[in-house]
């Protein structure tokens, strides 16, 4: 699935100081495979020789970022790269080499072979989870690691607690949840962020231990561990009629969640 990641925290195409000093770089990502594609540096590189980085230079002339990097793409690898393709990931000053670096990415499927290495030793599609096997440069891990985690971000399953009941999960007295008509497909090790519903702010996060599925109407005093109970059973219903409208009845099926927090 393609999608685009708007994590820029300034526009990363505005023009800044001295071009001789923006390096602008990245890599190729398949969202289907979940693979990257890096570049080997040769020996003969001044900086990180026979290591693993990203595809990128120097910006020339005027270009902007974003064009200084989709020229490298073309001169490293022979591939032609539209610039509304081309995402956003970091930009930050390297104090090491002097210059901004401003770091993209491309999601593609393009095989190897659709490409050819114009200079350095190597390039592979890598998989995300052993990416970090390989000798990567310092900045290739560190810029890694934070597409990791916008991934993971972005791909998070949460739950919406409201204020009173979150200050109950935090004190460990709240340790499941009632859900209706899931929509998230929420399963057993599932890692997942939990919200405060009025601010929406994350404010734990869980793994889902146990599931089970029972109609409204079949809940007993057992299934009540670890979860807030009501005055009566026309309390529970009209509870939930509350959150989810009329179309909820004692047939409806009721996702009950054990979690525990990390």
């Amino acid at each position: 699935m393609m999608f685009a990641l708007a994590v820029a925290e300034r526009n990363i195409n505005t023009v800044m100081g001295n071009k001789d000093k923006t390096y602008s770089g990245g890599f190729l990502y398949n969202s289907e495979k979940k693979v990257v594609l890096l570049h080997k540096r040769d020996g003969n590189t001044e900086y990180n020789p026979h290591q693993w980085a990203f595809f990128g230079g120097l910006a020339e002339g005027n270009e902007t970022e974003t064009q200084a990097f989709i020229r490298e793409m073309k001169e490293e690898l022979n591939i032609n790269i539209p610039e509304d393709k081309v995402n956003p990931l970091c930009s930050y000053f390297n104090n090491e080499r002097q210059t901004q670096r401003n770091i993209f990415f491309v999601e593609s499927d393009l095989e190897k072979s659709q490409m050819c290495l114009g200079e350095g030793a190597d390039f592979e599609w890598i998989k995300l989870d052993k990416v970090f096997e390989y000798d990567l440069t310092d900045k290739t891990t560190r810029d890694l690691k934070f597409f990791l985690n916008m991934l993971v971000g972005k791909n998070m399953k949460t739950l919406k607690f409201r204020q009173n009941l979150a200050e109950e999960v935090l004190s460990g007295r709240k340790t499941a949840t009632w859900r209706l008509f899931d929509d998230k497909n929420l399963s057993v090790d599932d890692k997942v962020e939990l919200l405060i519903w009025e601010t929406k702010e994350k404010f734990a996060d869980a793994e889902i231990a146990n599931v089970k599925e029972k109609k409204l109407g079949d809940i007993v005093e057992a299934d009540f561990i670890g979860h807030e109970t009501f005055e009566s059973r026309e309390a529970m219903l009209k509870s939930y009629q509350s959150f989810y409208g009329d179309k909820v009845n004692w047939d409806t099926i009721v996702k009950m969640i054990d979690f525990k927090l990390l």
